[in-house]
This record gives C-alpha cells, sequence and structure tokens, in this order.
C-alpha cells in the first residue's frame, strides 16, 4: 500500500495501531466462511465484526476498534479449516506482492495424549 502526500498523519498512526494483516495457508475462505470463522473463534471476547479486505497472494487486513483487540489477535494461534491465518502488525511499507512470513504455526499430534 502505497501513501500519498495527503493522508493524514494521524489517521496513520492510528491504523497501525488497530490494523493487522494475516495471510490463509493452504485455503482461500470465502468471505462468508471468514466471517462464521470471526464469529466462532473471537466472539467469546470480540463484541463485533472486524472491518477487513482481502488483498493479493492470500493477504487479509483487519480493523480492530482497540489495540488491546490486536494484541489479542497477535498472541492468539488461529486455524480455520484445514489451514491456518497467521498474523502480524501492519506497518506503511507493508506491500502484500512483496511481504514474506517471518512466522508460522506448527500443529502436532501426540499419539496417546489426551486434551
Amino acid at each position: 500500500m502505497v501513501l500519498g502526500k495527503d493522508v493524514r498523519l494521524d489517521w496513520v498512526e492510528d491504523f497501525t495501531h488497530k490494523v493487522v494483516v494475516g495471510i490463509f495457508e493452504y485455503i482461500s475462505p470465502s468471505r462468508a466462511k471468514v466471517v462464521k470463522w470471526i464469529t466462532k473463534q473471537w466472539k467469546p471476547w470480540l463484541r463485533y465484526i472486524p472491518r477487513y479486505i482481502t488483498l493479493m497472494k492470500g493477504w487479509v487486513c483487519f480493523h480492530f476498534k482497540s489495540e488491546i483487540d490486536v494484541n489479542h489477535i497477535l498472541e492468539g494461534m488461529w486455524s480455520i479449516g484445514k489451514g491456518s491465518l497467521v498474523f502480524s502488525r501492519w506497518h506503511v511499507t507493508f506491500n502484500p506482492l512483496k511481504e514474506t512470513i517471518i512466522k508460522r504455526h506448527m500443529w502436532m499430534l501426540l499419539p496417546g495424549f489426551l486434551i
């Protein structure tokens, strides 16, 4: 995303604290499936559906109402269907065509281990 000269700095400041970018790994869910997933996964503590937009190459951008919500998202590990959703903070130089994933989730099955 390229910012123009007329962008208000207070808007950018707010955006950097309340927006996360994520990437769907191994899946391409529909909008309806994403909303259903948000409702199921985040509803216990989040009382609203965050605004979001899908970007190129599987990236998605979520805009939350508070930085507390953003921190909760960044601390969690999120799976959707047979894939995962990896988040990081949005930054001014974010470019979905050039961005790389710096962390991945690893799921392990331990035979005989009961939860």
